[in-house]
Formats: structure tokens, C-alpha cells, sequence
């Protein structure tokens, strides 16, 4: 392979980083030859999951345009509005 510097220059990602994808992708199965998707795609995320759901999406664009007096509500006032209803 080329080396790290090389690599660095041309995508900007570090040594450290090349380093820790390769040894991922070798705990992964890579063993030097065929390098698959599964050796470098993103793993698994762990932490909370999202709390906005579609339908609370949809919600927000509904009041969004359904301003009766036809002006702009503020980031405050929508999350406001959002919090009463549940």
C-alpha cells in the first residue's frame, strides 16, 4: 500500500484514523485482498434513539402554515405550542 502520509494527502485522513479503520476492517474479516463493504461501512450507533417521530414532523409543517393571523412564528412560540399538546 501507500504509505500513510500519501494517503493523508490525498483524503485528508489521518494516520491515526487510517490506522484505526484498518484494524477495524481486519476485525471485520479483511485479510488484505478483497475489500468488501462490510469491512469499512459504520457500524451499529448506540445512545438514544431520535425523539421526533414522522408524525411530529408533519405536525410541525401543519403549524408552520396554519399561522392563523398569516405571519411567521418563532422557533420559541412552535416549541411552545408543541410542549401543551404532548
Amino acid at each position: 500500500g501507500a504509505p500513510s502520509s500519501k494517503v493523508e494527502e490525498l483524503t485528508g485522513v489521518g494516520e491515526r484514523t487510517q490506522r484505526a479503520m484498518v484494524k477495524k476492517a481486519k476485525d471485520r474479516g479483511f485479510d488484505g485482498s478483497l475489500l468488501l463493504n462490510i469491512h469499512v461501512e459504520d457500524g451499529a450507533r448506540t445512545g438514544a434513539t431520535h425523539k421526533r417521530t414522522p408524525s411530529f414532523a408533519k405536525e410541525l409543517v401543519e403549524k408552520v402554515r396554519k399561522d392563523r393571523y398569516s405571519r411567521e412564528k418563532t422557533l420559541e412560540i412552535l416549541a411552545h405550542e408543541l410542549t401543551l399538546e404532548g
